[in-house]
């Protein structure tokens, strides 16, 4: 296990700096000049546990608020050698305390369906390090949390390859290791996952039903008519001038559909 380097600035992007008032899923995040702790850097193991079941179980955890996405902090770093990530798996970077109260925050890169330049956060409200993480195990295709395992254990989901420092010893910015500041930018960049809307009958409102039912009632009068016309029964003339007026018809509601 060792400590993340990358290469030298000006193969990076710059940052901005964040502000006091950052604040991601109604939490306050730390400011970055506050912001001394190591960043965890995982290997999420998908070849043990689909990414699906992965973010079931990470939404099920006590303390969770929230999942986002932002963008990728090292896409403009290239990889050195030693931090390649192995088929089958995703980098992951947690920051412990990142949320006023110990609340902390994981990211996902690459996150199977969000684009290549993106992250993945998940946001909670206190630690799952200790209680999740490194307890989170997975063998012969059933998952569940084991207290006792070793830090080599292969059924672990979560492999804890190394940490990114931040560099400085003082409550300062300026100096700071580039990466460690980028995980933190990103996060107060973040934005709810865009959630898919499924259309049913419900949504659809009173008055498209009932202009349904209408067609309906319609289709089946005039299918009765045609048939008594076709079988040679006198169908007898109806005048019209004895109908009581009838109201003008509601227009119906158009419902678009939400891509």
């Amino acid at each position: 296990m060792s400590t993340r380097h990358r290469l030298p600035e000006y193969h990076a992007k710059p940052y901005s700096y964040s502000h006091s008032h950052d604040s991601v899923a109604g939490l306050q995040v730390i400011q970055y000049r506050s912001y001394q702790r190591d960043i965890h850097i995982y290997h999420l193991r998908t070849h043990l546990l689909p990414l699906p079941v992965v973010r079931k179980a990470l939404q099920s955890q006590e303390g969770y608020r929230d999942r986002l996405t932002s963008y990728d902090p090292l896409r403009y770093f290239d990889v050195i050698e030693g931090d390649e990530v192995p088929p089958g798996c995703i980098e992951a970077a947690y920051m412990p305390n990142i949320i006023r109260g110990y609340g902390s925050a994981l990211a996902l890169r690459a996150a199977g369906d969000l684009d290549s330049e993106a992250v993945e956060w998940y946001v909670f409200s206190g630690p799952i390090d200790g209680s999740f993480l490194s307890q989170f195990v997975c063998a012969d295709g059933k998952w569940g949390l084991q207290l006792e395992n070793s830090s080599d254990d292969p059924r672990k989901v979560f492999d804890l390859v190394g940490y990114v420092e931040k560099g400085l010893k003082t409550r300062t910015v300026r100096g700071a290791n580039r990466e460690h500041k980028g995980w933190h930018d990103t996060l107060c960049a973040s934005k709810p996952v865009k959630k898919k809307v499924k259309l049913t009958w419900k949504r659809f409102g009173k008055e498209l039903r009932a202009d349904h039912e209408r067609k309906s009632r319609e289709a089946t009068v005039g299918r009765e008519e045609q048939e008594q016309d076709e079988g040679g029964q006198n169908v007898p003339m109806r005048d019209e001038s004895k109908q009581p007026p009838q109201p003008p018809q509601k227009p119906v509601t158009r419902i678009k559909v939400l891509n």
